[in-house]
């Protein structure tokens, strides 16, 4: 995959080709397409906090949860 990119590809990236199917890009079942959702929901509201961190003066807040994880990993 990271030929084919020409970049090491994201988390997000490796996901998607693994759970979809090639014929038509569709999630294999509902968990896969749900794990992303989720996945996708907190990394958008880390990218917020951060943003907002940033423009309160932070210069290099850290992009990581504070919320516990949910026991899959």
């Amino acid at each position: 995959m990271a030929l084919e990119l020409g970049r090491t590809p994201t988390q997000s990236e490796v996901f998607a080709r693994t759970h979809t199917r090639k014929e038509d890009r569709e999630w294999v079942d509902k968990r896969s397409s749900d794990v992303n959702g989720a996945y996708e929901e907190e990394l958008k509201r880390l990218q917020d906090e951060r943003q907002a961190a940033i423009d309160a003066g932070d210069p290099v807040p850290p992009l990581q949860s504070t919320r516990p994880r949910c026991g899959h990993e």
